[in-house]
């Protein structure tokens, strides 16, 4: 049984060598609710549990080089990142500063556009393992962050929305 998951594991190993280390996706959309309400869930990581399916806790540690670091777990581990652009409330860019198997910048935008937020991130990354690299691109999706955040954020634009209602 371990021959053939060496195997496999060589595969990947041999086709995540033919795919770049360096990656970037863009992903946008469009959520109902003002960019201070969006900046508000953002850039506020004590409540990152509250809302993000992924994380189990998240809390500021203390600067770094001046910067803003925070340690984000969840069931896949822990993050620490710092932001290295955090202009309210239309930008912020993180990096994550403790990993060098994986890592790379998250760069977010919003937009005020008719009817809410465009909100617009940008992971500039790099994986390390070449059959993770082989996996994450043709089997999970380089995106696959991305479209977790925005499918949380979406549910937390409702819930603020239903809030505000009552």
């Amino acid at each position: 049984m371990w021959r053939s998951d060496a195997l496999v594991v060589g595969v990947f190993w041999f086709l995540g060598n033919g795919t770049p280390r360096e990656h970037v996706v863009t992903q946008s959309q469009v959520f109902e609710a003002e960019p201070e309400a969006i900046w508000a869930l953002l850039a506020n990581p004590a409540s990152f549990p509250d809302w993000r399916s992924s994380v189990t806790s998240a809390e500021f540690l203390p600067l770094r080089n001046g910067l803003r670091c925070v340690r984000e777990s969840s069931s896949g581990g822990e993050l620490v990142y710092v932001f290295e652009v955090f202009d309210p409330p239309t930008r912020l860019t993180s990096r994550i500063v403790d990993r060098t198997d994986f890592g790379g910048t998250w760069t977010t935008v919003l937009e005020p556009v008719e009817g809410g937020t465009r909100v617009t991130v940008t992971e500039a990354g790099f994986i390390d393992n070449p059959a993770l690299r082989y996996l994450m691109n043709e089997f999970v999706g380089l995106d696959v962050t991305i479209q977790l955040l925005f499918e949380d954020l979406e549910q937390a634009v409702r819930m603020l929305s239903e809030s505000s209602q009552d």
